[in-house]
């Protein structure tokens, strides 16, 4: 089973390709940063997490689930968190922490 500890939401100004902000979150004893979060036309959540690009124009992957588990369980621990900010910002009257 897969644990995740902490999940920080960064949102952004929601961009024409549907990105919502990025998230970092704290999965065992490793902290993973810059996941990057769309919202796709059904409403459902894609991640999309950080690559780097090569000196030779090649992408390569700095860090992604290997099975599709750990994918949802990221992915959920996200979502949760947004939608935590989401309504607290509702309650707040627009004000998140």
């Amino acid at each position: 089973m897969v644990e995740i500890k902490e999940v920080i939401w960064t949102p952004i100004k929601p961009t024409p390709e549907g990105m919502l902000g990025f998230a970092s979150l704290l999965f065992g004893q490793l902290r993973l940063d810059s996941i990057a979060v769309f919202v796709m036309p059904n409403g459902d959540y894609r991640l999309s997490f950080p690559k780097k690009r090569l000196y030779h124009g090649a992408d390569v992957q700095v860090f992604y689930p290997i099975d599709k588990e750990t994918h949802e369980a990221i992915k959920n621990a996200i979502v949760s968190k947004i939608k935590e900010v989401n309504s607290n910002a509702v309650t707040d009257g627009g004000v998140t922490n």
